[in-house]
This record gives C-alpha cells, structure tokens and sequence, in this order.
C-alpha cells in the first residue's frame, strides 16, 4: 500500500497610577498604521482560509480547514519502520495495535508496516510534532490478513482514539473521515500543520486496482486532542 506520493509545497507585571494612566494613554491612541496593518493581516489570513476550504471542497472534504504544510519530507535509505513503545487504541473497533516509527523512503513515499497488524508513525518530532498533526497509516488487509485499520472508514465523528508512547496516552475525538484520490495534490494538507493538536489516521479505501497493485482511494480520519495523561 503506497500512500501520499512526495509532496511539494513551498509560525508586567508592574502597579501604579501612572503606569496604569500611560497605558491607557496608548491604548487610546494607537496608530493608524498599526491598525491598517492589523485589518490588511486579517484579510490575508481570511483569503488564506477561503482558497483552503475552496482546495478541501474541491477534494471532496469541506470539513478539513487546517492550513497543512511544515511536513519534513526527507527520502533516507534508512526510514524504517523502527519499533516503539507505543500504540494506537481505537475503542469502537476494539483495536489496540503497536506503533512502528517510519520516515520516507529513497523513492519518496511514507514507509508502511510490514504486516498487518503494525501502525506506522510519520516521525515529525516529539508528540504531536512541529506538525502538531501526528499522522498514522496501517492496512485495512496484508497478504490476506486483516489490518488493524481495517474498520477505519466506520469511525464518526464524536468517536475516539488514543495514543500511548512514553508514558502518556494521548486522547482524540474524532471530527471527520474523508475519501480521497490515491494520488491526491491534498497530502501536504491532510498530514500536514494543524493548528489544533491533532491525529490523522490514513489507510486505502475504495477499490483494489490491479494495475497499480493497490487500492484506488485513501481514507484519512482527523481527530483533535481532548487531553493528554
């Protein structure tokens, strides 16, 4: 199972009646470029925001506004996948899986597990990551054998899921699940930067192509951190 192909895309505490008499005093006369500059920034993030969600739409997911990006995408013949003390938990499904560290290969493609039980972290750093996405991918089926993602498109949102690596369990809810192209141009968004902490578990979807060995779609679940223990 090939995931996303290689991406590209181009973050006083003092007192007194004079301080307190000072600081009104600016407050009250802030620049007008100060304020120019705040409304121009405003309408760059609204346009930034609006050409995202029009992108998502596009792809079949309005649901995804993360701006995406910042992803460290560096192909090394030494990728993995690298065992952990971790595991992923989705409690509706009754999985519980181990987590396998993973980086991208020579050929510039995310490593996948080996088998079918394995769930392959996309390393970016400590958790959540200087994505603050943390991206997992299994199989929903390896050589005959059910994957541990196998249930992954039935998860809606309001279910959870949790990660446990180094001694903390990181908690999710579930906010959307979304079908994509195998070769979608919406990677760098959908494994990307989120602004919330956040979980995107991906795995194929669709159906099996024979000429590509493979299936014709990919589903990618989004979850946002309800607590971290």
């Amino acid at each position: 199972m090939d995931l996303f192909k290689k991406l590209s895309y181009g973050a006083l505490h003092q007192s007194g009646f004079v301080l307190a008499t000072v600081v009104l005093i600016i407050i009250g006369i802030a620049s007008p470029t100060t304020t120019v500059q705040a409304s121009l920034r405003r309408v760059k993030e609204d346009v930034v925001k609006t050409r995202i969600r029009a992108q998502a739409a596009a792809a079949g997911c309005p649901e995804m506004d993360n701006p995406g990006g910042r992803l460290a995408w560096n192909p090394s013949p030494d990728s993995g996948p690298f065992s952990t003390n971790g595991s992923v938990v989705l409690p509706i499904e009754g999985v519980r899986a181990p987590i396998v560290r993973v980086g991208i290969d020579t050929s510039g493609n995310m490593v996948v597990p080996t088998n079918a039980r394995d769930i392959a972290w996309l390393d970016q750093g400590p958790l959540p990551g200087h994505t603050n996405n943390i991206v997992l991918a299994g199989h929903i089926d390896y050589n005959g054998i059910i994957g541990s993602f196998n249930g992954l498109q039935r998860l809606r949102p309001g279910d959870t899921v949790a990660v446990q690596m180094d001694g903390k369990v990181w908690a999710f809810e579930i906010k959307w699940s979304c079908l994509f192209d195998r070769n979608t141009t919406m990677a760098s968004q959908i494994m990307g930067y989120t602004n919330t902490p956040s979980i995107t578990l991906i795995s194929c979807g669709g159906v099996w192509d024979p000429s590509a060995g493979t299936h014709d779609k990919r589903v990618a679940v989004r979850g946002e951190l309800i607590k971290v223990v």
